[in-house]
């Protein structure tokens, strides 16, 4: 074999001839590993039969065209790769190079050829991954930034450009905090130092303002990392954000409303908590810590925790309201006394409910405590002043009673005798200034004994031993002898007296004798405050929902200032003008209470120089109507 034989068995590409008739004449051993067939079945076989058949038509004139050229050889890689079959059938891609050779006889070419096959799948392989990069680098909706090493921008996805808007081309090649759409100094200081350190291997994340499409400012969640070789060396860097703009938006809403709320809790102090049950994790919020004096690090987080901290007396009234919460699936509400850390004792006012899932087991139970010591030491405060004021409330009442009544026997007396001796029972006064002196003590002793029993009266009802009996009565002649009460002295001071709209065959189920003390005090009232030459009028009427007894006079009057405080005991208009009349400011506290007493109410209305006008009106079911009988309402 010779040297050139040699090198051609060993060659690793394959190397065949072809004469002018276009069969093979020489056929090495690589060409026999490229397409299968042996040396001997191959030569003097047609070129074609290594082509697929689609490609065998043209082959001929290529071969006329190249040799027509000129051309002594073409090198590998100058033409695109073509494809061989083998005698499999199968194809290989293959690079050749053609040699044609000048020698004298006939027309003969030899061609080297490569089996690319490894090279092409690699090939086909990595533009695969091209394209799946591609697809996933553009296809994401997040901001995709590819970094070399020292941080300098390769490309940006699509996200990217849409998102920060405008020509971004500007950007390639430059480090990415120097990126035009970072909006100050600071933020891409902090973004050159993320970028080292994710040069170094290490994860970054950080939050930035950028510069959005439509000069929109965003919030950008990026996070850098480093993509590494198999040896673990550092590659690539990939800036991978989100747009949190609306997220930030969110969570500072969320932080303003939760700071909102604890500042509202704080102010009402009233903490909300959850016990999740089947758990039995429990949940505080700020203030409930503060309410008992804890931390979240000292407290178990527990209920048995929690129950520890109720003052031991009211934990059976704790625990009664969580069963019976449970047990009657209905909220509770209760008041019981918490005991801190430092021994301090807190009142909390606690509110719980239980949610249960669709078989009816207990869940979750919400609530709220709210810490009401203050309130609740208030409370007591006012009871206690309650009960004392109501205690000396009683000793004055005793006290005003016992003393009327130690009054009234020598005023019964002085009373007695002067009417004796104004009578001249036992014979003629000898002088007349005697007897009038007597008429004297007679008006004063009558005058202090309506006074006594005025106050009687108030001190009666105040302790409650002033009642209602309530039955029919006619309202008429109860009217008619409340005015032959005060006529006399209203006839002394030329007052007409009026009498009007009373009821035909009506009856009133109201207290006679109560009704009868109230008309007496209203007219004695009117009649009193009525200046000579004046008119007074009472009245009865009806409406659907009332029955008021009227009583209206022409007198003095009550100026507004005075008008909402003239049923306050010994309460007197004007006080020095007031000394003009006798009395001491009891007849309309009396007529409010007697009023009250059997479930009505009394109004005033005046005006200074105009009269006065009190109302007292009665639920419409104290009127009896008979059957067949008419309602004058003349009022």
């Amino acid at each position: 074999m010779t040297q050139l034989e040699e090198i051609e068995a060993g060659a690793a590409d394959g190397i065949i001839s072809v004469g002018d008739d276009g069969r093979l004449t020489h056929f090495n051993a690589a060409a026999e590993g490229i397409f299968g067939y042996k040396r001997d079945e191959v030569i003097g076989q047609p070129l074609t039969i290594l082509l697929p058949e689609d490609r065998r038509h043209g082959h001929d004139g290529y071969m006329r065209a190249f040799a027509a050229s000129g051309e002594a050889a073409s090198t590998m890689g100058e033409r695109a790769p073509v494809v061989g079959r083998r005698k499999d059938g199968s194809v290989v891609p293959l690079e050749i190079s053609i040699l044609h050779h000048k020698s004298p006889g006939p027309r003969r070419f030899t061609a080297v050829l490569r089996d690319i096959s490894r090279r092409v799948a690699q090939e086909r392989a990595l533009a695969e991954k091209e394209r799946k990069f591609r697809a996933i680098f553009d296809g994401s909706y997040q901001f995709v930034a590819l970094l070399d090493t020292d941080g300098n921008v390769l490309e940006l996805n699509r996200s990217a450009i849409q998102f920060i808007g405008g020509d971004q081309q500007a950007s390639i090649g430059l480090p990415l905090w120097q990126a035009s759409f970072w909006t100050n100094d600071v933020e891409r200081s902090s973004l050159r130092e993320a970028v080292l350190q994710a040069a170094e291997g290490k994860f970054s994340h950080l939050i930035l303002d950028v510069q959005g499409e439509n000069g929109r400012t965003a919030k950008l969640d990026l996070a850098l990392k480093a993509i590494q070789t198999p040896l673990h060396s550092v590659e690539f860097l990939i800036a991978e954000g989100r747009d949190v703009t609306e997220l930030v938006d969110i969570n500072e809403a969320l932080r303003r409303s939760e700071t909102r709320l604890a500042n509202a809790q704080k102010i009402a102090r009233l903490g909300n908590w959850e016990w999740t049950m089947t758990t039995n994790q429990l949940l505080w919020s700020d203030e409930v810590y503060r309410i008992f004096g804890l931390t979240p690090d000292t407290f178990g987080a527990s209920y048995d925790a929690f129950v520890g901290h109720v003052h031991p007396d009211d934990r059976p009234l704790v625990q009664n309201a969580v069963d019976r919460a449970i047990a009657e699936k209905e909220p509770y509400s209760i008041q019981h006394r918490v005991v801190c850390p430092d021994g301090t004792e807190k009142v909390v006012h606690e509110r719980g409910e239980v949610l249960f899932d669709d078989d009816g087991k207990p869940l979750v139970m919400t609530g709220t405590v709210q810490d009401v010591t203050e309130a609740w030491a208030r409370e007591q405060a006012l009871a206690r002043a309650r009960d004392d004021a109501e205690a000396a409330n009683r000793a004055k009442s005793l006290f005003l009673a016992a003393m009327s009544h130690e009054l009234r026997t020598p005023l019964n007396a002085i009373i007695g005798f002067s009417e004796i001796m104004t009578g001249e029972m036992f014979g003629a006064i000898g002088q007349p200034a005697y007897k009038e002196y007597s008429n004297y003590i007679l008006d004063s002793g009558q005058h202090l004994l309506k006074i006594i029993n005025d106050i009687l009266d108030v001190t009666r009802i105040e302790s409650g031993a002033s009642d209602a009996t309530f039955k029919e009565f006619d309202p008429e002649k109860m009217i008619e002898a409340a005015v032959r009460f005060v006529r006399a002295k209203a006839d002394a001071k030329g007052i007409v007296m009026r009498i009007k709209a009373l009821f035909e065959n009506y009856r009133l189920y109201l207290d006679e004798r109560l009704c009868k003390q109230i008309l007496i005090n209203l007219l004695g009232n009117a009649v009193k405050f009525t200046d000579s030459g004046g008119c007074v009028e009472i009245g009865l009427k009806a409406t659907d929902e009332k029955v008021s007894f009227i009583v209206r006079d022409t007198g003095i009057g009550i100026s507004q200032d005075h008008l909402h405080r003239v049923f306050e005991p010994f309460f007197q208009v004007e006080g020095a003008f007031a000394r003009k009349y006798d009395g001491v400011g009891l007849g309309l506290t009396i007529v409010k209470n007697l009023v009250e007493l059997q479930g009505g109410r009394v109004a005033i209305a005046s005006k200074r120089g105009a009269g006065t006008t009190v109302t007292v009106d009665f639920p419409i079911a104290c009127l009896i109507i008979p059957e067949r009988s008419e309602l004058r309402r003349v009022l």
